[in-house]
């Protein structure tokens, strides 16, 4: 129910897309991700007779059905897809689809070395690294981030030599996450980071995260990890009660759990990931 606060804004760029595809009359309409918005944009191309593909399509493969599948065929001319099980789906009901591999194989890799790294945080061999991965919604920062912290806060008394890095993906949120540093009493026993998450993974001895691409980065890196992922108390009661059908479909919130269908305790299958992927 979060996004319902945006939705004058929502209206407004629904209206400006719809103006310039009309008058810039472009050669592609070239949609990523985004399933709300770019059916809706491709609906609008089609109407127009403007050529569209759809990168990292909706995930019908996943929790929806053949039929909801076949509407996204129906509006794109050609999807391509990073999943092979999405691929496979689409193909099936009949899709022009080009399977292309996920970005993350091929970009998810530490970009210094071990030694750089910890010169120049002012570790030793021996520090281990606790790292936090809030992510980058404000409401994940609002409802995921004091779990987070509060998990973190546990472990450094159970291994008070661990260094505890938190990320910080925009510095629009620092202020945000230095607060809560200080509600948990952590703001002297913390490194804010702000760089590339692998390279971060790449040293971390243990990460807390809030689902999303960042526990794919780490199955990948071979690094562990406990994701945990919450939403507002109506948003909860709203999903239960009239999409329990998909709720039901989809028990965990972690991507990688959901590629095994199972829960996971050993990190050490990246072979295994980078052939689903």
């Amino acid at each position: 129910l979060e996004p319902l606060r945006h939705i004058f804004r929502y209206f407004s760029l629904y209206a400006l897309i719809k103006k310039r595809l009309r008058e810039e009359k472009p050669d592609l309409v070239l949609c990523v991700d985004s399933q709300g918005l770019n059916m809706i944009i491709l609906k609008m191309a089609r109407e127009l007779g403007i050529k569209t593909l759809y990168y990292i399509s909706p995930m019908e493969w996943h929790w929806g059905t053949d039929e909801g599948g076949r509407k996204v065929i129906a509006k794109v001319d050609r999807i391509l897809s990073i999943i092979q099980k999405e691929d496979r789906f689409y193909k099936r009901l009949g899709g022009d689809v080009t399977y292309v591999g996920h970005p993350l194989v091929d970009t998810c890799f530490s970009k210094i070395s071990t030694e750089a790294f910890r010169e120049q945080y002012k570790l030793s061999k021996e520090d281990q690294i606790l790292a936090v991965f809030p992510g980058s919604r404000k409401q994940e920062l609002k409802l995921i981030y004091p779990l987070l912290l509060g998990a973190a806060k546990k472990i450094h008394l159970a291994k008070p030599k661990l260094k505890i890095f938190v990320s910080v993906v925009e510095d629009y949120y620092r202020d945000k996450i230095k607060e809560g540093l200080r509600e948990f009493g952590l703001e002297n026993l913390v490194i804010l980071y702000k760089g590339h998450s692998c390279d971060l993974i790449a040293q971390s001895y243990l990460s807390l995260v809030t689902s999303g691409t960042i526990s794919l980065e780490h199955a990948i890196m071979e690094k562990p990890c406990v994701v945990a992922y919450k939403v507002s108390g109506p948003s909860y009661f709203f999903i239960k009660t009239f999409f329990k059908r998909i709720f039901e479909k989809v028990p965990y919130v972690s991507l990688v759990n959901e590629f095994f269908k199972k829960a996971i305790y050993n990190f050490f299958f990246t072979n295994k990931i980078n052939r689903l992927i």
